[in-house]
């Protein structure tokens, strides 16, 4: 029951969007991705960087070992950090190329 209603909800959120861009218009739809995706993607920056610094303040031997990305704590930075990048490379290419086309 919770695992059939976890995937009714997930296949809502993934398939919501594109009702949204099927009923508005899509320069409304280019406008409101314009204004939100900006703050979706600084906060997203935000808390990765954050969690990134944090998890490395409580784990010190993460820096001593930071070429051994087998180790956990290692590969958790790894994780948090390609986030991070990931986000900041969405926002700073993919975002201002996407809104030149919408």
């Amino acid at each position: 029951s919770l695992l059939l209603r976890v995937c009714v909800s997930t296949l809502y959120a993934i398939h919501e969007p594109a009702y949204v861009v099927d009923s508005s218009a899509r320069q409304q739809f280019g406008q409101l991705q314009h204004r939100t995706f900006p703050w979706y993607f600084n906060i997203s920056i935000a808390l990765s960087s954050g969690l990134l610094v944090l998890w490395n303040a409580g784990h010190p031997h993460v820096w001593a070992n930071i070429t051994n990305p087998k180790l956990a704590d290692v590969a958790q930075a790894y994780a948090l950090a390609t986030i991070a990048l990931s986000q900041l490379a969405n926002q700073a290419i993919v975002g201002p190329l996407t809104s030149k086309f919408v």
